[in-house]
């Protein structure tokens, strides 16, 4: 399922996911989307799931 918040004006959009759990070897995938996130001063208007997937 797909929770949508207010959609902002999106101008050259990146979508960086990571899902935590046994594919998240070390945290390196969470931890690297954090960094990222942080950086890039990043605005969350969406959640999925990760149980659908």
């Amino acid at each position: 399922m797909i929770e949508l918040e207010s959609v902002p004006e999106l101008i050259d959009p990146v979508m960086v996911a990571a899902f935590e759990g046994w594919n998240d070897a070390g945290d390196a995938a969470s931890t690297a989307v954090g960094h990222l996130d942080r950086e890039w001063k990043g605005e969350v208007f969406a959640a999925l799931d990760a149980e659908d997937y």
